[in-house]
């Protein structure tokens, strides 16, 4: 199946199961392909045939936009250079949970869960420790006597009960069989989670000539209480976040030209699916206030705003 082909698959998918779809925007060099949500779940999404072009830096780029969209990344694959994905079965790379296409569609139609992960030496599930402990206890066996039955160390069954290691298949078919009652609990692959870096200092993004508008935009952003983590493989180019006002902003920072309009209709979109603030500054005035419905604040007004709650209601005034 081609990539393309695949994307669409998975956009037609997210819809049928309630889910906000993001727009297609046609950009090269991101690091997601779709942004949806339903609810409480948001899922920034990578939709790669074969998984080995899943790169270190876009997963890390993806893990940072997750944690503070409070989503979940997720990459739907195909295959890898060993073969084929198989079905049931969360992979995991560079931290990114990856499901096959009839695995998440598993999930969204017919609601049922994943409950094998793949890790390095094989494939593993997490067992329920209540569920454990329960049984052990009612059939008055030690923790040593069951694992002699399961194969493993006492200490190993310890950290089963308190639920903090996962089991081979191998051990939880030995422990199933013997216990009589299925003892593994299911995966959640859209968990939001800490991943990703946390929001630090400003930082400028690598490669190419210094962009003094944007890292003058970021200061006085920064000045204004908020941290800007900069993007590198987004159609944004960085988020703001005031922890204290708990507002986070996708920022958008460029010309004002004709390249603008594309970023501002793709920021829009992208900021009615999260449900965040999106703002576009430009380097000079133009005759509207408002992009594709993001809103623009030039170079000068930002320059005249001197506190936060200034700069959120100018944002909202101009998304009308």
């Amino acid at each position: 199946m081609q990539r393309v082909e695949m994307t669409r698959r998975v956009r037609e998918m997210l819809a049928r199961c309630g889910f906000f779809v993001s727009e297609e925007y046609g950009l090269r060099g991101v690091s997601f392909d779709i942004i949806c949500r339903r609810d409480n779940v948001l899922l920034v999404l990578k939709v790669l045939v074969n998984i080995d072009g899943f790169s270190k830096a876009g997963a890390s780029e993806m893990k940072t936009l997750s944690r503070l969209l409070k989503g979940a990344p997720v990459v739907v694959g195909e295959r890898c250079g060993a073969g084929g994905l198989s079905e049931g079965i969360v992979y995991l790379r560079h931290d990114v949970p990856i499901l096959t296409f009839d695995t998440m569609k598993e999930y969204l139609e017919e609601g049922v869960p994943p409950f094998i992960f793949a890790a390095p030496g094989g494939l593993y599930a997490r067992i329920d420790p209540e569920v454990i402990r329960k049984a052990r206890q009612e059939r008055g066996l030690s923790l040593g006597a069951l694992a002699d039955i399961a194969g493993v160390s006492r200490k190993a069954i310890q950290m089963y009960e308190q639920g903090t290691m996962s089991a081979t298949l191998p051990v939880v078919d030995r422990l199933e069989r013997y216990l009589g009652e299925p003892i593994v609990t299911a995966l959640n692959p859209f968990a939001p989670g800490e991943r990703g870096e946390p929001a630090g200092m400003v930082r400028p993004k690598e490669g190419g000539e210094p962009n003094r508008f944007r890292e003058g935009v970021f200061e006085k952003l920064a000045g204004l209480g908020y941290t800007v983590v900069p993007t590198r493989r987004s159609p944004f180019d960085a988020i703001s976040e005031h922890s204290v006002k708990a507002t986070i902003i996708l920022t958008g920072v460029g010309a004002a030209n004709k390249a603008c309009l594309q970023k501002a209709r793709v920021m829009a979109n992208l900021s009615r699916i999260t449900e965040k603030e999106g703002v576009l500054f430009l380097d000079r005035r133009m005759s509207r206030e408002n992009i594709g419905g993001t809103p623009v604040i030039s170079r000068d007004e930002l320059r005249r705003i001197s506190d936060e709650d200034k700069i959120v209601r100018l944002i909202q005034e101009r998304r009308k």
